[in-house]
């Protein structure tokens, strides 16, 4: 097996940057550092917390500054529709929406301050339309072993599977499907997406993985990186019955901002309501009416910032320990579609909340120690977001 090919389909709106900002296209050094991601996600769940072993056999697959990568990704046969502020896709009210919120972030979508809108960024060119298509082709070195060659077809097809490409991967862009591969490995069609396929994929990458190494590591209670192990991670995929993208970020959306805004009794967001309960308990905290200060939103990634609508109040939340450190959120957003149907998988990582030697701090007319929930806030929204999405048709 010299090379493998697989057609991909584009589900969701995708950006991929290049240099100087800007955005260029499908690039395969993008695609390659997600693949990275997810393989160490399956190499930790048998290494563990071995990091030195982790890298050597990550060397083995992927290459290194000292060792040459065994292959190379060709994209070839693109034929690629791209979105613009004048889009039909892109035509609705300027206020905020399950879309812009999941798309925020001078991403998609920036806040013009004069209007009070949000309105198109012009800045970010050659966004990637859904049903836009191409080939990933990946070349192998001749005397590449077989073991390494699945692995490298099966952490491709699991970064499809979990996450996406590009800007704002965690919440649902950039999810692209393949829809037809060169390769089968055992009982595994690379194009199917349901849940038991994905699974099988991480066993037999698991297995793959086993064969190339003899390193087994124990994993703590919560491990260094995120891994693919049962117990250390949630999967749930969700049956929209909607059928197009936009409809269901204007609904995914408005679910995820109602549940940030009050995760203790979340409700869909009408996004009428300005600020969370954190925001309130921080109010709370610094004007003196509450001692301890516990916030729910931190796992869901940091820094955080507060602000008033008048501009008056300005505070934030961050990880501090030698340095200010920033935390991605350890869940992902990833869009299907099966038989016509969009679906949701969402996946949630069990990994150490912060390194050992930081703080999450509050910073507002100096600087003080907070506390914050862990995992069970992620897991009640997967929870929830499940029984009220699943099967809705409108």
């Amino acid at each position: 097996m010299k090379e493998i090919s697989f057609h991909i389909k584009v589900i969701t709106p995708t950006i991929m940057g290049g240099g100087f900002g800007q955005n260029d296209n499908i690039r395969p050094s993008e695609i390659k550092s997600i693949m990275r991601y997810w393989f160490r996600a399956l190499a930790g769940s048998v290494i563990g917390n071995d990091t030195k072993a982790l890298k050597l056999l990550e060397e083995k697959v992927f290459g290194s500054q000292e060792r040459k990568s065994p292959f190379r990704i060709l994209i070839t046969n693109k034929k690629l529709k791209y979105l613009d502020k004048n889009s039909s896709e892109l035509q609705f009210s300027s206020k905020m929406n399950g879309l812009i919120y999941l798309g925020i972030g001078n991403v998609l979508f920036k806040y013009d301050r004069k209007t009070k809108s949000f309105k198109f960024n012009d800045e970010k060119l050659n966004i990637i339309a859904p049903d836009s298509t191409f080939n990933v082709k990946f070349l192998f070195s001749p005397s590449l072993k077989p073991e390494i060659k699945r692995l490298i077809a099966l952490s491709f097809y699991l970064a499809t599977a979990f996450g996406g490409f590009g800007l704002r991967a965690r919440r649902g862009f950039g999810s692209w499907q393949i829809v037809k591969s060169s390769v089968k490995i055992q009982d595994l069609e690379f194009n199917e997406y349901i849940e038991k396929d994905i699974r099988r994929a991480v066993e037999l990458s698991i297995d793959n993985i086993n064969s190339l190494t003899d390193k087994r590591g124990n994993l703590n209670k919560l491990p260094n990186i995120p891994v693919l192990k049962e117990g250390y991670y949630k999967f749930s995929q969700i049956n929209t019955n909607k059928r197009n993208w936009k409809n269901l970020f204007y609904t995914f959306g408005a679910y995820y901002r109602g549940y940030r805004e009050n995760p203790d009794s979340p409700q869909k967001s009408d996004f009428n309501k300005k600020h969370t309960k954190d925001y309130d308990d921080i109010l709370d905290f610094v004007n003196g009416n509450i001692k301890n200060l516990k916030l729910r939103n931190p796992v869901f990634g940091l820094n955080i910032q507060y602000s008033s609508s008048d501009g008056k109040f300005k505070a934030s939340v961050i990880l501090k320990g030698k340095e200010i450190l920033r935390r991605s959120s350890p869940m992902f957003v990833s869009v299907k579609e099966i038989n016509g149907n969009l679906f949701l998988n969402l996946s949630v990582f069990y990994s150490k909340f912060k390194p050992d030697d930081s703080k999450l701090i509050l910073k507002y007319k100096g600087e003080k120690e907070i506390g914050a929930y862990g995992y069970k806030i992620i897991d009640n929204f997967i929870n929830w977001v499940s029984k009220e999405m699943q099967g809705r048709t409108k």
